[in-house]
This record gives structure tokens, C-alpha cells and sequence, in this order.
């Protein structure tokens, strides 16, 4: 079977019909745009489909991209597979290929991102301007995002800690205060033969000595956060304090600093210290228990 473009045109002025106001053409090879200025400028791009006013308008050569909703891929013309789904979707991308955008105002502003990002629901990742590799679920996610890669955020206003985050995953947003899976812990990367430069760790029973667990009430600076919430747990600052007055900042990474009006803390890697202070225990008492029985 073969395909043909067909071209919907008046036939004494050979301009494009427009039905009820609405323009209709197939320019270039394979393509399909219905909507005013929908596809208008195509000229060698190849199966492109684009459905609503100026959507796909400025794109002439790329191919198999799709643009559903009024100024979805606007401005694209060059990346390929890209696909726009929602009043202005992807409105100003011209750079990377295979982005993709479901949801109104979704990927708004980015316009060099080397590609492969993926945002859906209204407003995702809108001020993302050049960030590759990034996938944004959620009404309003990653609204802090600007220049950022790789990163993952899930649910109605996730965020990143920063506008130039690298490599982080936020699930859900400051209002959340469970987190519930069939499991109770995460499983990380922790084979011997990915590690060198094995040594004892140093922090034990005197750097827990030091650590001051608290009981407190949320009281979030946020609005949307959390309030009147009661908690326990640590205080950022103390364990950033600690931690850099044994040396050892670097190594335990018990504080995430990326943005410095929002402190976060890590309070699983306290693991290995713990059982580096029970073991410091455990032979205090078993030297008392031995000099006992002398």
C-alpha cells in the first residue's frame, strides 16, 4: 500500500481551505496539521501531527513529532520525537530530542535541554529551561527546577531541593507524613567488589555520645508543610555540627545541604555508626565481666 499527502487547498488561489475556521494542511511528506498556523512552515519534516491553533508552527524539518493543543512545540524545529500534549506543552523547546509533556503548561519554558525529559500533569517542570534526563509526575512538580539533570519527582507538588539539582528523587511533598511500602527498608548497592580503600569506620560510641535525639512539633516555614505535627528525630544543624567537629563531613554525609534554607538529613547512614558503638560497648563489658570473675 501506498501513501500520498493530500492537500486541502482553494482551488483558484491555491491557498490552504480553512474549514469553520479552522486550517487544515499536509505540508511537507506524511504530516497531518489541523488548526490555524498548525504546521504551517514544514517543508521537509516528515510524520509530524499536529492538532490545534499555532501548534508545531515553527517546525520545518524535523520528523515523527506530535503536538496536540493550542501552542504545544511552538517554537520546535530541529529535535525529533518530541511529543506535546496540553495547551503549551513543550511552548518553547529547541533543543534535545524525545522530551515528552502531558499536561497544560507542562515543560513550559524548556528550551535547550538535551532531551529525554518526561513531565506529566499541568504545569510540570515549567520553569525547567535545560535540564536532560528528568522525569516530573504530578500537578505542579519540580517548580523549582530550572538547570537541573536526572532527577526524579513524583506527586502533586514534589520539588527539587534546588533550581540546579543533579541526580535526586523526591516522592511526594511537605504535607506527607507517611511514606508506606510492603517493605520496610530500601535496598542499596553495597557489593565488596565495587569498594576500595576498605578501612574501620572511625565514628563509634564517642560520636553517638554526642548526638542529642529530640522531640518536637512540625512547624514548617512552608504553608503548605507540615503543622501542629508531633515528631522525633534530630536537628540538622547539630548533626552538621557534630559531624564536622569529628572530621568526618565528607565521609558520613549525614547532613544534604543543597539548599542551605532547607536542611535535610540522612538518618539512615546512623546505622553503621550505631553498630560501630554497640561493638565499642559490647567489649567495655566484656572487659568489666572479665575482671569480675579475676
Amino acid at each position: 500500500m501506498s501513501t500520498i499527502n493530500v492537500d486541502i487547498v482553494d482551488p483558484t488561489t491555491g491557498t490552504i481551505v480553512t474549514l469553520n475556521g479552522i486550517e487544515v494542511s499536509t505540508n511537507g511528506t506524511n504530516n497531518i496539521n489541523l488548526g490555524e498556523n498548525s504546521g504551517q512552515l514544514i517543508t521537509t519534516g516528515q510524520l509530524n501531527t499536529s492538532l490545534g491553533v499555532f501548534a508545531m508552527q515553527n517546525n520545518t524539518s524535523s520528523l515523527e513529532n506530535v503536538a496536540i493543543g493550542s501552542y504545544s512545540l511552538n517554537l520546535n524545529d530541529g529535535p525529533s520525537g518530541q511529543v506535546a500534549i496540553g495547551s503549551n506543552a513543550l511552548k518553547s523547546s529547541n533543543g534535545g530530542a524525545s522530551q515528552t509533556a502531558v499536561g497544560r503548561n507542562a515543560l513550559f519554558s524548556l528550551t535547550t535541554g538535551s532531551g529525554l525529559n518526561t513531565a506529566i500533569g499541568h504545569g510540570a517542570g515549567y520553569f525547567s529551561t535545560s535540564g536532560a534526563s528528568n522525569v516530573f509526575i504530578g500537578a505542579s512538580s519540580a517548580l523549582s527546577s530550572t538547570t537541573g539533570s536526572n532527577n526524579i519527582c513524583l506527586g502533586t507538588s514534589s520539588n527539587v531541593p534546588a533550581a540546579a539539582t543533579d541526580n535526586s528523587i523526591t516522592l511526594g511533598n511537605s504535607s506527607h507524613t507517611v511514606l508506606r511500602c510492603a517493605v520496610t527498608s530500601i535496598t542499596a548497592l553495597s557489593d565488596a567488589r565495587d569498594k576500595e580503600d576498605v578501612v574501620e569506620l572511625a565514628a563509634g560510641l564517642e560520636f553517638i555520645n554526642e548526638l542529642n535525639p529530640v522531640s518536637f512539633v512540625w512547624n514548617d516555614r512552608d504553608e503548605a508543610g507540615k503543622h501542629g505535627v508531633k515528631d522525633f528525630g534530630f536537628i540538622a544543624q547539630d548533626l552538621k555540627a557534630t559531624q564536622e567537629k569529628h572530621d568526618m563531613a565528607e565521609t558520613l554525609g549525614l547532613v544534604y545541604e543543597e539548599n542551605p534554607e532547607k536542611l535535610e538529613a540522612s538518618y539512615g547512614k546512623l546505622i553503621p555508626i550505631l553498630v560501630k558503638a554497640i561493638k565499642e560497648l559490647s567489649s567495655k563489658v566484656e572487659a568489666l565481666e572479665s575482671k569480675k570473675k579475676k
